[in-house]
């Protein structure tokens, strides 16, 4: 299996001396195999098989991300004359608890059983979308014509500073980007900002596998919490579309009738990811030993460690390298699962 030894110190894969490589020119195409939520995969996008030895094969994909991610699945015949079973996201969850059975569940009497949650971040997890390009969104839709010409470059140039503040802390960026960009804004256009941003913004990012497993661990009992840095009134046409139980996003004082740009409380970020889940689990007797995470970056790792049950989906290099020391689950999610199960069809 990959380890921790297989990743170097940027997150990226080393060669393997041992790996068998592949071509999968015979292969039938297109071919699907599950990857927690019915991705379709052509045969294009295969750029490595890597043999263990054991019948399994680890899939290095190229499909339209920075990195290429390893996929974990077993075959039965050989490669490259294989077409493997697609699956659904209830089998996948239910081999998965089997798997990971939670300590001391099989004593618990019917009064001592404690309520289960799944908790999810937002963008990149659940959405490919971030909190800058929501707000590019709006803004684009006030500038005239000739003023997206002037505005445009000198935001973009900004943007480089808030990668970099990002990249050393999410939640000190949060505080900044909204500071910069929503102080002074009427709070009484927080239903027609967070109407344009969801249709012409989020609700075309959704990932189907996301959407699918939500569906699921809710006809299974657990209860959907979206722990988010992004702006709770943007986000909750998303939980209503997704019929989330429970929020916890960022919110931005109001005094006046005018946005201040401060934030009411926390960023809902990094450690702060932890404080809520905790928060939730105390409120409402969840057992966190048996309940879910998702998350996609570094940022996400506290909220992560505080749950039986963990995901890496999509990760960042930083994530992905602690998911594969600790063998968390990783998953995919493209948009283009969206199109595969809708037309049940792959993508070419």
């Amino acid at each position: 299996m990959f380890s921790a030894a297989d990743v170097n110190a940027s997150g990226h894969y080393k060669r393997l001396d041992s790996s068998v490589s592949k071509a999968f020119d015979s292969s039938p195409a297109p071919f699907k195999f599950q990857t927690g939520g019915c991705l379709g995969i052509c045969k294009n996008s295969v750029r490595k098989v890597f043999a263990t030895g054991n019948g399994k094969f680890y899939f290095v994909l190229n499909i339209k991300i920075k990195r290429g991610l390893v996929i974990k699945c077993s075959v039965d015949v050989p490669v490259p004359n294989f077409e493997l079973p697609e699956s659904d996201p209830v089998s996948k969850i239910n081999a998965e608890q089997s798997m990971n059975p939670s300590t001391g569940s099989e004593t618990r009497t019917d009064a001592q059983v404690r309520h289960k949650a799944a908790f999810f971040d937002v963008d990149g997890t659940i959405t490919r979308t971030n909190v800058v390009l929501a707000y590019l969104a709006v803004r684009m839709s006030e500038l005239s014509f000739f003023m997206k010409f002037v505005w445009v470059p000198c935001f973009a140039v900004l943007c480089i500073f808030y990668l970099l503040v990002d990249h050393f802390d999410r939640a000190t960026f949060n505080r900044i980007f909204y500071s910069n960009h929503y102080k002074g804004r009427s709070a009484d256009s927080k239903s027609s900002m967070a109407a344009l941003i969801y249709e012409r913004y989020y609700k075309p990012r959704i990932f189907a596998g996301a959407v699918e497993h939500i569906a699921v661990l809710k006809t299974l009992g657990y209860r959907i919490v979206l722990v988010t840095g992004a702006l709770d009134f943007q986000i909750a046409p998303l939980a209503r579309d997704i019929d989330a139980d429970f929020v916890y996003a960022a919110e931005l004082v109001e005094e006046n009738g005018r946005f201040t740009g401060e934030l009411n409380g926390m960023a809902t970020s990094n450690s702060e990811k932890a404080e809520r889940v905790l928060d939730y689990a105390k409120r409402f007797d969840v057992s966190l030993e048996d309940s879910m995470a998702f998350g996609d970056s570094i940022a996400d790792i506290s909220m992560l460690e505080m749950v039986g049950r963990p995901h890496a989906v999509n990760p960042d290099a930083r994530l992905l390298a602690i998911a594969l020391q600790r063998k968390w689950t990783v998953l995919v999610w493209t948009l283009q699962t969206l199109k595969a199960t809708s037309t049940s069809t792959v993508p070419a």
